[in-house]
């Protein structure tokens, strides 16, 4: 018997796709821990994708990593304690100056250390 999968729906969209509604479809976006895991790329892609889906005086909601993570993941020393913590203190190490990059950008986007692990972004 097949299992009743609740309420809601559940669609995949090819990353690179538009999302399938019109133009100016929602009053309110919300991306829960979506944001903090996309690649660089595809966050530049898909922030122009929902503003196109927004209504004009829409909202879109958005979690990240607040600004204080960025020193968390300075302050973390060699090797790390924690497997996702010794990732997080490698990509930074990637950045020349995370600091900097922030307040030139408003946010920073952090690579992951390796292809297959996932990225984080702080924003203010």
């Amino acid at each position: 018997m097949p299992r009743h999968p609740g309420p809601g729906q559940h669609r995949s969209i090819d990353p690179r796709a538009s999302l399938p509604y019109r133009d100016s479809f929602f009053n309110l976006v919300y991306a829960y821990s979506v944001f903090t895991h996309l690649p660089e790329p595809a966050q530049n892609v898909w922030i122009p994708e929902i503003a196109r889906v927004l209504r004009p005086g829409g909202v879109f909601v958005c979690t990240v990593e607040p600004l204080r993570f960025i020193d968390f993941v300075l302050s973390l020393s060699e090797p790390a304690e924690h497997p996702w913590h010794e990732r997080l203190r490698q990509s930074v190490q990637r950045v020349q100056d995370p600091r900097g990059e922030f307040a030139r950008r408003g946010f920073l986007f952090l690579p992951p250390p390796e292809a297959r692990t996932t990225s984080s972004t702080a924003i203010p």
